[in-house]
């Protein structure tokens, strides 16, 4: 299963066609409108927000028919005249160069939609069927904020405590932060940033629950699911680095003390004393939770201009990014949780068939017996 999107946020709608989506999934456009909804409000995050979506093809009554997907995602089109012109300046912080080099465009203008929409709000919307199909095997995929500049969601180990938190306080919260005296201290640190011109980075945990042991690949490294699910999360804009588990700690610490230990019971069947490996092993799922952490960068700043030059003459010019949000932490967590549902949805259906939510749920349904008989 995959997604392919077209158009940009000021145009009059995004495209996202999902491709290779079995038959017989509950489908409906509220998952996909609810998740743009988190993805799109909070604190810092962008201010053209979408309206809403439909469904243009691939459903019947609200069940896929093996047929692509097609959205189209409808939110507040900017006219043409008020956009603002790039002109000469590249602008920097931003990949306006690039971009102009490759394609051998006249203006920053050929490139700055493209880079600016950055098309996560189609991948959130694409998503939705990866998420459904997900949910009817038991999976869930969430996340929260645990740092955003210098404020942190707690000095212990986050790791430790992730049965603390609750999925209603990360969704009530400005930042996605599960943390009320957290939260505050975040939003404080944004308002003085804001103030000051500046913009801020910050971290965040993607947490999959309800996965099955053996899903994913060891044969081939480029299959593995820690190789495709950091591939999937460095695509989204302004992610610097992404850890499994406990990630750059395992590097400071003496084996064999930091490897998960395996346990068997009856009731239980396989399990692991501690999950230091952040649930992947090799490649494959080990049953335990997925726990990943991604670092973002500060987006660039709308302050005072800065050196750059002008297209036209090749000569040193000052350009200033438009206005944009302080932060893009709690918007680019959202889209991750879509990256990494894609990639989780693929390794299912790939193990267990894609034709059809029956024969699926059937396939899965054996290889839990067969599990459960394994462990007795």
């Amino acid at each position: 299963m995959n997604y392919t999107s077209a158009g940009d946020a000021g145009g009059q709608a995004l495209i996202a066609l999902v491709q290779g989506v079995p038959a017989g999934l509950r489908l409906s456009k509220d998952q996909a409108e609810s998740d743009l909804r988190r993805c799109l409000s909070g604190y810092g995050n962008p201010t053209n927000p979408v309206c809403y979506v439909e469904i243009e093809s691939g459903v019947y009554g609200r069940n896929t028919t093996g047929a692509p997907v097609a959205f189209l995602v409808f939110g507040e089109a900017q006219p043409e005249e008020n956009a603002p012109a790039q002109g000469a300046l590249l602008r920097p912080g931003r990949g306006d160069l690039a971009a102009v080099l490759k394609t051998a465009a006249d203006s920053v203008d050929a490139v700055a939609a493209r880079l600016d929409s950055c098309d996560e709000a189609a991948c959130v919307v694409a998503a939705s069927v990866a998420r459904e199909l997900l949910a009817e095997l038991g999976v869930e995929v969430g996340s929260f904020v645990t740092r955003i500049g210098e404020e942190t969601l707690s000095e212990q180990d986050i790791l430790a405590q992730l049965e603390e938190y609750c999925a209603l306080d990360i969704e009530f919260s400005a930042v996605r932060c599960p943390s009320q005296r957290a939260t505050e201290a975040m939003v404080a640190q944004l308002e003085a940033a804001r103030g000051a011109g500046q913009t801020l980075g910050g971290t965040f945990q993607i947490v999959v629950d309800g996965l099955l042991p053996g899903v994913g690949s060891f044969a081939d490294r480029r299959k593995r699911l820690n190789s495709q699910i950091g591939a999937a999360l460095f695509a989204l804009p302004g992610v610097v680095g992404v850890e499994f588990g406990a990630g750059f700690a395992l590097a400071q610490e003496k084996g064999p003390a930091c490897h998960d230990a395996v346990l068997v019971s009856p009731v239980a069947g396989f399990t692991r004393a501690s999950n230091y490996a952040g649930g992947l092993e090799d490649g494959l799922t080990s049953g335990e939770q997925l726990i990943v952490t991604v670092a973002v960068a500060p987006p660039a700043s709308a302050g005072a201009p800065k050196e750059t030059v002008n297209l036209d003459t090749l000569q040193l010019d000052y350009a200033a990014n438009p206005a944009g949000p302080v932060c893009t932490v709690p918007g680019i967590a959202v889209a991750a949780e879509a990256e990494v549902a894609f990639v989780l949805a693929n390794a299912y259906l790939e193990q267990f068939g894609s034709a059809n939510m029956t024969d699926i749920r059937a396939a899965v349904d054996s290889y839990i017996a067969r599990l459960n008989r394994t462990a007795r």
